[in-house]
């Protein structure tokens, strides 16, 4: 349990499940299974920044992007 800082990071919006769905395509299209990660957001989709915001109790919470998509590409 954090005392004084978590950091939560994750992937989220359209264009993170856009570059999934394209990688899960790619998988597929070379007969490979794909990762484990990657069935579970076909499966489940990519949650929002305001997952974090219904944390209970007095935190503060700042959201900030840290990675372009187009790496992934």
């Amino acid at each position: 349990m954090a005392r004084k800082l978590a950091v939560i990071g994750f992937p989220c919006g359209p264009d993170a499940l856009r570059v999934d769905r394209s990688l899960y395509e790619e998988y597929r299209t070379r007969g490979l299974s794909p990762p484990r990660w990657l069935e579970e957001h076909m499966r489940n989709g990519l949650p929002d920044e305001r997952v974090v915001e219904g944390l209970p109790g007095a935190w503060k919470v700042s959201t900030c992007g840290n990675e372009s998509v187009r790496f992934h590409e």
